[in-house]
């Protein structure tokens, strides 16, 4: 699938399993993709109820949408006692997978069985599964009710097939296409193909974290159930013994060519750690999108509107695209402007741009709320 088609994800956030409090706090920050998550983010004392808290508000978000009721989809006081609201949060990485995850193209996909069946287009599909769902956290706390991110993800512990298997009794009563799986520290299609087995036709953000997984990255991105590729930049930055720009851009230009290669969307940027650096974080933002990703998830809602801001669509792009498929469109070659000269091979790029921009919404607004991500505003 291309990346500009099917508007993928641009703005994503993670949220701690542990805070069930906070999930619908994160779908309300406007992000397109929302990941709840069981690793990282959570401390191992912890895991147990962060699990039940995952899956209390998926369980109950399915029963919202079958039974057309407004069942409160917040955890019980029990389960959410179980967490820990001060718990410490490592950088989460990567990006990301969820409701109505990005198809393969065609010819890639041509074959594969049991590859999950996806929309075309993100923005349908399975997202109406659980439209109108009350999140608990309805305008009597300051954040409006929403229903649900077009892209959900959980991420799982990497080898806890504990994790899988609660989710797949979730996905037995919701069906696959309700979430997607967030794998970590994927480094071999065994490990994609337990998923396979656990959970048949979910779709499988595949996160790559050591220089194995980079190595490996076309073998995994050709994977039937892998509908995306990220990026652990701090667990590759410790495995390596450097936080180079170079060593970094490298693994990301690797995981770039791996994704396209297959049919797969442009992976989005792993989380920026420095929260209050804003303008570094549009920097090395900025050199990502001109490096040919897309989007970038976040661990603090201050961090969309700068993502937004950086993927949004640009004039002199805009420019470029109408000014290409005006001169070549019907074929052959043309000059622009600028006298620049263009063929029928830049028609694609130009389309693209200009289908990204008919789909991308404005940014999403700045939230005073307490930080979903589990870290202190």
């Amino acid at each position: 699938m291309d990346a500009g088609a099917g508007r993928p994800p641009t703005t994503g956030l993670y949220v701690p399993g542990d805070r069930p409090d906070r999930f619908a706090k994160a779908v309300a920050t406007g992000a397109d993709l929302v990941i709840l998550d069981l690793e990282d983010a959570v401390a191992p004392a912890a895991k147990s109820a962060a699990r039940a808290a995952v899956v209390a508000w998926l369980a109950a978000s399915a029963a919202d949408a079958a039974t057309g009721t407004s069942a409160a989809a917040a955890t019980s006081p029990a389960v959410a006692a179980g967490g820990r609201a001060d718990a410490p949060q490592r950088e989460p990485d990567g990006a990301v997978g969820g409701v109505g995850a990005p198809r393969r193209e065609p010819d890639a996909a041509a074959g594969r069985a049991g590859a999950p069946q996806r929309q075309t287009d993100v923005a349908a599909g399975a997202v109406d599964a659980t439209a109108g769902v009350d999140r608990g956290g309805g305008d009597e706390d300051g954040v409006p009710d929403v229903a649900r991110p077009r892209v959900l993800q959980v991420r799982v512990n990497g080898g806890d097939e504990g994790d899988l298997a609660a989710l797949a009794a979730v996905a037995a009563q919701a069906g696959a296409a309700a979430f997607e799986v967030r794998l970590p520290k994927v480094e071999s299609t065994a490990q994609l193909d337990r998923v396979a087995e656990l959970l048949p036709g979910m779709a499988v953000t595949a996160l790559i974290e050591s220089a194995l997984g980079v190595e490996r990255a076309a073998e995994i991105a050709a994977h039937p159930v892998v509908t995306r590729l990220a990026l652990g930049e701090s667990d590759l930055a410790g495995e390596l013994g450097t936080r180079s720009p170079d060593a970094l851009r490298y693994a990301r230009i690797r995981l770039l060519f791996a994704a396209r290669a297959a049919g797969l969307p442009a992976p989005m940027l792993a989380a920026y750690p420095a929260i209050a650096d804003l303008d570094g974080l549009r920097v090395d933002t900025e050199g990502g999108r001109e490096l040919g990703w897309w989007g970038r998830v976040a661990i603090h809602p201050s961090q969309l509107p700068v993502i937004a801001a950086v993927f949004a669509p640009r004039d002199e792009e805009l420019r470029w695209a109408r000014e290409v498929i005006a001169a070549v469109g019907d074929g052959g070659v043309g000059t622009l402007a600028n006298g620049e000269m263009v063929d029928a091979a830049m028609l694609p790029r130009a389309r693209a741009i200009l289908e990204r921009a008919a789909r991308t919404p404005g940014p999403p607004p700045a939230h005073d709320t307490a930080d979903p991500s589990g870290r202190d505003a």
